[in-house]
């Protein structure tokens, strides 16, 4: 299930999140202690994540959104936010296995870093192995913003 995180959504609509196109956005692996997905609907920043739960492999840290871009899907009536996956090298195993990733965006302490988007379709949960750990975002955006016609 890929999902925005509601307060996120509302802060696009509105205009408090920021632009798209300038603004810092990241990716955390969070495990499968996470709430991550039961605070979808109150969520506003990644310390309201009150389980985050994030991964605590050796080589891991959090990773800049690569390759991010806004396009407009015209064929589905949208706008998607895509990105180029996101490689962790050599991940070493975490204490859980991974439940998947927020995206985020990046501002300060985690009290003040708004949450985004969260993706954990791609058979997760998945455990590291000390191999490359790649997160593939989806092909028509890990956000979408539909125009329907009403």
């Amino acid at each position: 299930m890929t999902f925005v995180f509601q307060k996120a959504a509302l802060a696009l609509a509105n205009g408090t999140f920021g632009d798209l196109d300038g603004i810092d956005l990241r990716v955390a692996l969070l495990m499968t202690n996470t709430n991550a997905v039961a605070v979808r609907k109150t969520a506003t920043f990644m310390s309201d994540i009150t389980t985050l739960d994030e991964m605590d492999g050796a080589n891991y840290a959090r990773q800049v959104l690569a390759g991010e871009a806004r396009t407009h899907d015209s064929a589905n009536d949208r706008i998607e936010l895509t990105a180029d996956a996101d490689v962790w090298v050599d991940l070493g195993a975490g204490t859980r296995s991974i439940a998947g990733a927020v995206v985020f965006r990046q501002v300060g302490a985690d009290s003040a870093n708004p949450v985004l988007a969260w993706y954990d379709d791609g058979n997760f949960p998945l455990a590291a192995t000390g191999l490359d750990f790649t997160v593939t975002w989806p092909a028509e955006g890990l956000l979408q913003i539909p125009c329907p016609l009403s």
